[in-house]
Protein backbone atom coordinates (compact mmCIF):
# COMPACT_ATOMS: atom_id res chain seq x y z
CA UNK A 1 0.00 0.00 0.00
CA UNK A 2 2.66 2.18 0.62
CA UNK A 3 4.35 1.62 -2.66
CA UNK A 4 1.46 2.70 -4.73
CA UNK A 5 0.87 6.56 -3.15
CA UNK A 6 3.90 7.85 -3.70
CA UNK A 7 3.69 6.67 -7.56
CA UNK A 8 0.16 7.98 -7.51
CA UNK A 9 1.96 11.33 -6.41
CA UNK A 10 4.80 10.94 -8.72
CA UNK A 11 2.13 11.00 -11.74
CA UNK A 12 0.07 13.87 -10.10
CA UNK A 13 3.49 16.00 -9.80
CA UNK A 14 4.07 14.94 -13.39
CA UNK A 15 1.15 16.07 -14.92
CA UNK A 16 0.76 18.86 -12.85
CA UNK A 17 4.21 19.97 -13.53
CA UNK A 18 3.03 19.56 -17.57
CA UNK A 19 -0.15 21.89 -16.74
CA UNK A 20 1.95 24.04 -15.52
CA UNK A 21 4.40 24.02 -18.50
CA UNK A 22 1.45 24.53 -20.90
CA UNK A 23 0.09 26.77 -19.35
CA UNK A 24 3.26 29.06 -19.29
CA UNK A 25 3.73 28.26 -22.82
CA UNK A 26 0.37 29.98 -23.88
CA UNK A 27 0.83 32.42 -21.64
CA UNK A 28 3.96 34.01 -23.46
CA UNK A 29 2.31 34.66 -26.70
CA UNK A 30 -0.96 36.33 -25.21
CA UNK A 31 1.66 38.29 -24.07
CA UNK A 32 3.62 39.32 -26.56
CA UNK A 33 0.30 40.20 -28.24
CA UNK A 34 -0.90 42.24 -25.96
CA UNK A 35 2.19 43.70 -25.66
CA UNK A 36 2.41 44.38 -29.32
CA UNK A 37 -1.16 45.91 -29.69
CA UNK A 38 -0.80 48.45 -26.38
CA UNK A 39 2.29 49.95 -28.73
CA UNK A 40 0.26 50.05 -31.80
CA UNK A 41 -2.37 51.50 -30.19
CA UNK A 42 0.21 54.22 -28.84
CA UNK A 43 2.04 54.80 -32.02
CA UNK A 44 -1.43 55.09 -34.22
CA UNK A 45 -2.42 57.30 -31.64
CA UNK A 46 0.54 59.56 -32.05
CA UNK A 47 0.74 59.52 -35.59
CA UNK A 48 -3.06 60.16 -36.58
CA UNK A 49 -2.58 63.34 -33.29
CA UNK A 50 0.70 64.88 -35.70
CA UNK A 51 -1.18 64.12 -39.17
CA UNK A 52 -4.32 66.40 -37.61
CA UNK A 53 -1.58 68.77 -36.33
CA UNK A 54 -0.05 69.17 -39.80
CA UNK A 55 -3.57 69.88 -41.10
CA UNK A 56 -4.61 72.38 -38.51
CA UNK A 57 -1.52 74.10 -38.80
CA UNK A 58 -1.68 73.83 -42.85
CA UNK A 59 -5.11 75.59 -42.87
CA UNK A 60 -4.31 77.87 -40.65
CA UNK A 61 -1.66 79.23 -42.83
CA UNK A 62 -3.96 78.69 -45.87
CA UNK A 63 -6.45 81.10 -44.03
CA UNK A 64 -4.12 83.73 -43.04
CA UNK A 65 -2.75 83.97 -46.84
CA UNK A 66 -6.19 84.34 -47.82
CA UNK A 67 -6.96 86.85 -45.59
CA UNK A 68 -3.75 88.79 -46.79
CA UNK A 69 -4.92 88.69 -50.17
CA UNK A 70 -8.43 89.30 -49.02
CA UNK A 71 -6.74 92.83 -46.98
CA UNK A 72 -4.16 93.60 -50.56
CA UNK A 73 -7.74 93.83 -52.75
CA UNK A 74 -9.26 95.82 -50.16
CA UNK A 75 -6.46 98.54 -50.14
CA UNK A 76 -6.36 98.58 -53.82
CA UNK A 77 -10.05 98.99 -54.36
CA UNK A 78 -9.72 102.13 -51.40
CA UNK A 79 -6.71 103.48 -53.60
Amino acid sequence: MSKRHPNRFKVKKIFSSLLLSYGALLMVPFLIVFILVGFWDTSTENYYKEIMNNNLTEGRMAFEKRLDVLHAGAFSMHN
